[in-house]
């Protein structure tokens, strides 16, 4: 036996004499060992079931974060096929355009100078009819004998 161990003893001991828990000194230190063995022998039951469980514990996490690590490589792999695929879609796409592009871009080019004139005539129309500080007004529309009128008609 340890010092520890014996000064839990005589603690234990003085404790059970003090709540008249014992006759004597003697019976007191009995039931403090047995007190203090059983505590023990718990203890170290528990120690060796929590290092099981423990261990247990310690597989099933380790099995969770391969399990997840797989997955994730997977998908990264996937993702990484789809991306190459893509790229080389784009590339194939260039390449056509590249090679049709001269006379399609000319052609587009011309077709955008057209388009310009015909809405800006559109727009220069729009603004001839509408003053933003008169509005859409007309005199018949706000004639002063209309609103201020006060007599028979």
């Amino acid at each position: 036996m340890s010092v520890e161990d014996i000064q839990k003893i005589n603690r234990l001991a003085q404790d059970l004499l003090d709540k008249n828990m014992a006759d004597s000194r003697e019976d007191a230190i009995k039931q403090a060992q047995q007190i203090l063995n059983k505590t023990i022998a718990n203890d170290q039951e528990i120690s060796k079931q929590g290092s099981a469980v423990a261990k247990d514990d310690f597989e099933y996490y380790k099995n969770m974060i391969t399990r997840y690590k797989d997955y994730t490589m997977n998908q990264l792999s996937e993702f990484k096929k789809q991306l190459e695929a893509l790229t080389a879609e784009v590339k194939k796409l260039k390449d056509e355009i590249a090679l049709s592009g001269s006379g399609f871009s000319k052609d587009c080019s011309s077709e955008k100078k057209e388009i310009k004139p015909a809405k800006q005539q559109k727009l220069k129309d729009k603004k001839e009819g509408y003053n933003q500080r008169q509005g859409n007004f007309t005199s018949k529309n706000v004639s002063v004998e209309d609103i201020f009128y006060c007599g028979n008609k």
